[in-house]
């Protein structure tokens, strides 16, 4: 009669014990924006970054500011480069990764041909080019992702953004030999692929 309750004693302190926290894993992302003229790639940019699984977030900002002269002939400064956010978690044997990505570039606009008597030259205005993907995905150790495919409205390229993800340094298996005297360990590299 009084086994009962014991029992659901043990089992709601057993329940109640916290969780040990999941283990921290170094991994590597890389990115790499690549845009295409149909089928031809005309261009490709790749970013690498060194995460930490269940760790904290990473920024990764690579930009310069640049001048631009107003139509009141003041200047003022816009921030173009690429800024890369992002968070890796572990789930269910798979990473997830909660991702903010902004790239910003300028797009030179041309400038009529103004005729030969024309005395004044019209203000050469840049044009910008914001390109901004978050979500969250998930992905396994060595895959590549797709996070977007799109059509440039300016130019017609098309802009892709792909992620990998790799273990940095790539896991170890150990098997340790025991002996009287001796214990030695000895490392493998393997995939978890």
């Amino acid at each position: 009669m009084f086994a009962i309750p014991t029992l659901a004693v043990f089992a709601n302190v057993a329940a109640a014990q916290t969780q040990a926290p999941p283990d921290k894993i170094p991994v590597k992302l890389q990115f790499v924006v690549a845009a295409y003229e149909g089928e031809r790639k005309v261009s490709s940019v790749p970013y690498s970054l060194l995460a930490t699984a269940n760790g904290g977030q990473v920024t990764f900002l690579n930009g310069i500011n640049v001048p631009i002269l107003t139509s009141e002939g003041k200047i003022t400064y816009t921030n173009i480069g690429t800024t890369i956010t992002c968070t890796v978690t572990t789930e269910a044997g798979n990473f997830r990764l909660a991702i903010n990505f902004d790239e910003k570039s300028v797009i030179t606009a041309k400038s009529p041909v103004a005729p030969a008597a024309a005395t004044t030259r019209p203000l050469d205005s840049p044009s910008f080019h914001d390109v901004n993907y978050t979500g969250t995905i998930t992905i396994k150790d060595g895959e590549s992702r797709q996070l977007i495919s799109a059509p440039d409205k300016v130019t017609g390229e098309i802009l892709k953004i792909d992620v990998t993800l790799t273990l940095d340094p790539p896991r170890r298996a150990s098997i340790a030999l025991d002996d009287i005297h001796t214990n030695s360990a000895f490392a493998f590299p393997f995939s978890l692929n």
